[in-house]
């Protein structure tokens, strides 16, 4: 397990002396998730879901933890933009 920055170990020892402070609590879970401890933020998330279930923030973060990591193509180039003529030029006016 990674070396937990001093700030994840700060907002844990907030969280420890208080555990209703939802708010606090999804900010650890966020930086959690940000680490890549995925399995420590799903377990503040839901400690936060226990105190208030309609948390849209915390469903949100908890959707987020548990959704598979979404990964790009690793050689499938971008599509080029198709190549359109340039518009005709506007007709010169014709001498009177």
């Amino acid at each position: 397990m990674p070396e937990e920055s001093p700030l994840i170990k700060s907002l844990r020892a907030a969280v420890d002396a208080a555990p209703d402070d939802v708010p606090l609590r999804l900010h650890l879970a966020q930086l959690l998730l940000e680490a890549g401890l995925t399995q420590d933020a799903i377990s503040q998330v839901a400690a936060a879901l226990q105190r208030e279930p309609g948390n849209a923030e915390a469903q949100a973060l908890i959707a987020r933890a548990v959704a598979p990591p979404v990964t790009a193509p690793a050689t499938a180039p971008a599509p080029a933009a198709p190549a359109t003529p340039p518009a005709p030029a506007p007709a010169a006016p014709t001498p009177a």
